[in-house]
């Protein structure tokens, strides 16, 4: 999952630097789209909790379940 997620922030400041802005939402779905099949699961339980989509939750749950 670490990796992973050098992967995703590596990925947004690449867009950053050629000044595409992503909102916090859009950047949410995008990790969850990038996961491998394997954390399907933990993607449904993590939509079906919340209304709107928090990075900053996302991540601490996925690296939470990761530790477990």
């Amino acid at each position: 999952m670490a990796e992973n997620m050098n992967v995703f922030n590596n990925m947004v400041s690449q867009l950053a630097s050629i000044d595409i802005k992503m909102f916090k939402e859009d950047k949410c779905i995008t990790l969850l789209c990038y996961l491998p099949n394997s954390w399907d699961n933990n993607f449904m339980a993590i939509s079906s909790t919340s209304s709107s989509l928090n990075l900053k939750d996302v991540v601490t749950s996925f690296l939470s379940e990761e530790v477990r």
